[in-house]
């Protein structure tokens, strides 16, 4: 039996998940091992987190609104329109999440310590969490 366009891009945004999920302790522990020793101005820790909090909401606030649109693209029928949409959705958010634990990795670089940086990996993680792959309901699913 072949499989839906549906399941095909399902698939697809969970390999790209994992991996994405995969790299972020990855990160971490490069992060610890590599890190440079002193203290990092409070100006750039303060800028740098508050980018990455942005990021974060802006990447959940984007799939919200994305998968919100694809719902309605596929009800009226545009079903690719509503798939790409449904896709990019997915697809932005992982990537957004990525960025916030990869802020937190130059931090420790920079030389900010465990406890400021935690918040930023935590954050990371917890916007892929929210954002794992979910079934595509469009015709033929």
């Amino acid at each position: 039996m072949q499989a839906s366009k549906s399941q095909v891009q399902l698939r697809t945004l969970r390999i790209i998940y994992a991996a994405i999920f995969a790299t972020m302790p990855v990160y971490v522990l490069m992060a610890e091992r590599f890190r440079q020793s002193g203290s990092l101005d409070t100006t750039i820790y303060v800028a740098l987190s508050t980018v990455a909090i942005c990021v974060g909401v802006g990447a959940v606030l984007f799939r919200k609104r994305a998968l919100g649109q694809a719902e309605r693209l596929n009800e009226s029928g545009d079903l690719d329109g509503a798939m790409r949409l449904w896709s990019l959705g997915h697809f932005f958010s992982y990537c957004m999440a990525e960025a916030v634990v990869l802020l937190g990795f130059a931090l420790r670089f920079m030389g900010a310590t465990w406890k400021q940086t935690l918040p930023l990996y935590a954050l990371g993680i917890a916007v892929l969490f929210m954002s794992a792959p979910q079934r595509f309901e469009g015709p033929g699913s």
